[in-house]
Parts: structure tokens; C-alpha cells; sequence
């Protein structure tokens, strides 16, 4: 219980449910997403800061506009 594993597989679950019970429905869904994209690759050491931003910020972006416009799948 006391591995960093474990502690970081723990913390996961917990920004998990975060995202779903906190942020869903009260913060747009690009807002939510990018915080919580952010967060997790922070917690997992994914690189410079600037990167973790890009990589958010587009990842999000391509998500919306496919998803959103594309497709016109009404995102929450």
C-alpha cells in the first residue's frame, strides 16, 4: 500500500472522481477536460510545462471540433 504505484494509481482514482462529480456539469466541458488532462499528465511526470499545455490544449481542441462540430454531438 505504501508504493508509489500504488499511491499514484490512488490519487488517479480520486482525480477521476473529481472530473465526474465535481467538475461535469459545472464547468464547460473545455474548461473540465483541459484542467483535467493537465492534472493528469503533471501527476505522471508527462514533460515541461509548456508541453502539458500544448498537448491539453490541442488534445482538447480535436476533441471538440470532431466531436462537436463534425460529428454535432452535443458534448456537456
Amino acid at each position: 500500500i505504501r508504493k508509489t504505484s500504488f499511491m499514484r494509481g490512488a490519487l488517479t482514482i480520486v482525480c477521476i472522481g473529481i472530473y465526474f462529480f465535481v467538475f461535469w456539469g459545472r464547468i464547460p466541458y473545455v474548461i473540465s477536460t483541459f484542467i483535467f488532462l493537465a492534472g493528469m499528465m503533471f501527476l505522471f511526470k508527462g514533460g515541461a510545462w509548456w508541453k502539458l499545455v500544448l498537448v491539453s490544449g490541442s488534445t482538447v481542441a480535436i476533441i471538440w471540433y470532431v466531436f462537436g462540430e463534425l460529428a454535432m454531438i452535443p458534448l456537456p
